[in-house]
């Protein structure tokens, strides 16, 4: 963990309700960082993140094993700028799958 980064708890239940809260109440934060196993919660997680168009983590670990699931959001679009005119001169996209 980044021991500058600003870490929040929420006491409620949203990891199985995240449906229920609207947007703005996650939009504060520049990413989303969840432990679960259940596939459904986590793609409800993974659909907001796409929304919010933010990086979303989901780490788990049982035992001996882990697994995670890493989503860079919805789409990152990045320009190169030709020096010379000022203008945009190539453009490109990425954007990340679904669960």
């Amino acid at each position: 963990m980044n021991p500058s980064g600003k870490n929040e708890v929420f006491l409620e239940n949203l990891l199985d309700n995240v449906d229920q809260y609207p947007d703005d109440k996650f939009k504060a934060y520049s990413f989303i960082l969840t432990s679960t196993t259940n596939f459904d919660v986590a793609a409800k997680w993974d659909t907001l993140s796409k929304r919010l168009n933010v990086p979303y983590y989901n780490l788990v670990c049982c035992g001996l094993f882990s697994f995670a699931f890493i989503s860079l959001g919805s789409m990152y679009e990045y320009n190169v700028i030709d020096k010379k005119t000022n203008k945009i001169d190539i453009e490109w996209g990425i954007s990340s799958f679904s669960l």
